[in-house]
Formats: structure tokens, sequence, C-alpha cells
């Protein structure tokens, strides 16, 4: 039992050592470079960011089942099944369930000791989990975290959809075939899921009071420099020269590809070519005007038009 409580109290450590860190959530549409900006992130020697743990659609369902299981059961068990309010000495039921708040905290508790496990040094002052769709449990997230920041990465949607029509192709062509037929259909589809994620997370960006920073793929590709410092800054970690160089040294294309420099394609790999404007290559002008059905006037505010 000894052995266990030091285990138990190990972990309680760790915990409050990840409760002294600051807290971030990168997210962005598959494609959007989401991995590339997770990567130069964990490779800052103050940062460790991984993805993904999918709080939100996953951790957070399971938590809820298991206590709406045992607030389910827990008034059919013992005298009160049997006996009903006879034991006045007993409690009622109700003071063994747990309410909203209760879960809140259970989740909270489990996300922090997930986080814990990734963290290997002392040196570490951020921690960042990069699941693509935390956008769509953001208010969950600042609710348990509500000292936590948010990066989102934008991406042309033109670009997203060949990136992730062929990504999707490599990964499960009969399945990516089935749901979607061709590139015509899948760029509708993808079209409107973009316009929704984009258009959100600027709306959440507006009430974060700070806590929110954008960055894109395109400006990534032209400036890394600026844009990591900026990166960098918005986390407060050190953001020298050398740091940033190192950074992007160990997250070139030609090292994440395992050789290959930019424009090199290949479809089976997760990073197929590395560049920008490839949708010209493989979207024609009807798939372009149905693009702009759904993207033209967000595409145009940001620039991408």
């Amino acid at each position: 039992m000894a052995l266990l409580n030091e285990k138990l109290e190990s972990l309680r450590a760790k915990i409050e050592s990840v409760e002294q860190k600051q807290i971030f959530f990168l997210s962005g549409m598959s494609k959007s470079g989401t991995t590339w900006v997770e990567r130069i992130f964990d490779a800052h020697p103050e940062v460790v960011c991984k993805g993904e743990a999918h709080f939100g659609i996953l951790l957070e369902p399971a938590i809820r089942r298991a206590v709406s299981t045992y607030n389910a059961r827990i008034p059919k068990k013992g005298n009160w099944s049997r006996h009903g309010r006879e034991h006045t000495d007993s409690l009622p039921p109700s003071s063994f369930t747990y309410n909203n708040e209760d879960l809140d905290y259970l989740l909270a508790e489990a996300a922090k000791l997930m986080l814990a496990k990734w963290v290997k040094s002392d040196n570490i002052k951020c921690v960042g989990d990069k699941t693509p769709n935390n956008l769509a449990y953001l208010a969950l997230l600042d609710r348990i975290f509500p000292g936590a920041r948010f990066v989102y990465i934008i991406r042309d949607v033109r670009d997203v959809i060949v990136s992730g029509w062929f990504f999707n192709l490599a990964l499960d062509p009969k399945g990516t075939i089935g749901q979607f037929a061709d590139i015509k259909k899948f760029s509708s589809h993808m079209a409107r899921v973009w316009a929704e994620d984009v258009s959100r997370a600027k709306a959440y960006g507006r009430l974060l009071n700070g806590r929110y920073c954008e960055t894109y793929f395109e400006k990534l590709w032209h400036h890394p420099e600026y844009e990591v410092e900026r990166l960098f800054d918005f986390i407060q970690v050190s953001k020298t020269k050398a740091i940033i160089d190192d950074c992007l040294r160990l997250t070139d294309f030609s090292i994440l590809s395992k050789g290959r420099v930019r424009g090199t394609e290949n479809r089976s790999s997760f990073y197929r070519k590395g560049v920008i404007g490839d949708w010209k290559n493989h979207l024609d002008q009807e798939i372009i005007d149905q693009i702009n059905v759904h993207c033209g006037p967000l595409l145009k505010e940001l620039g991408y038009d």
C-alpha cells in the first residue's frame, strides 16, 4: 500500500507541476499545417507539444458515461434499494452522485495527468496539445483550463482541399471514393466545413481577451522566422534567433519528409509536397466557382482572392 501511495503522490506532484505551466491548445482544419506547427513548438527546449489527445471528442464523453453510469446505479445499491429510507443514519442517494461541476473537475484532472506524462524535463515552461478539432471544444477547454491559450492555423481552402483529397485517398482510398466519388464532391463538402471552422475560430478569438493567436500556413512558408518568433512570444517562451533557427532547421520539410525537397511529391506520405498554390494544378474552374459560393467573401477578407 505504501508503494501505491508513493506512486499516487508522484502523480499528484506531476499534476501540480503542470498547473504551474502555460497550457495551450493548437487547432486548425486538417491539412492546414497543424502538425508542422506542433513540431515547431515541440522543437523548442522550453515547450512540449504533442498530438492528438482528443480531450473533447474522446475523453469528455468517456468520463461523462462513467459518471452517468455511477449516478444511475448508486441509488439501487445497498440499504436504499432494500429498506428505502429506514436507515436514517445513512446519507440519501443524492449525496453520492456527481454533478456537472464535478465532471469538469474530473475531466480537468484527467487531462492534466495526460499532459504531465509528456513533460520529461524541468526546463519545460509550456505544454500544448495539437488536435485539429480542438476548436469544436474550445468552450469546454476554456472552461476547464481558464488560463489556457489557443493557437489556430489557417490555410487557403483550395490547398486544404487538394492536400486533404490526396491524404484521404492514401489513407483510405475505398472509403474516400465511396463517400465523395470525386474531388468535386469532396471540394463542396470541405469548402463548407472550412468556412464554418474559420468563422467560428475568429468569433471565439474575439472573446478570449488576448489568449487567441492566428497564424497562416502561407505566412509560415514565406516568413518563417517572423511567424515563429510571434508564436513563441504568444506562449511566452524564449525567442532568441538561435532557438528559432534551430526549431526551423529541425522541422524543415526535408527533415519531416525524410530527404525530399519542397515540391517533390510523394502521395503516400503525410508530407506530400510542402508547397503553396498546388490547387492550381488540380482544381478546374467549375470546382473553383463552387468553392467561391461557400468561401468567396472569407477568401477575400483573408487576402486569398
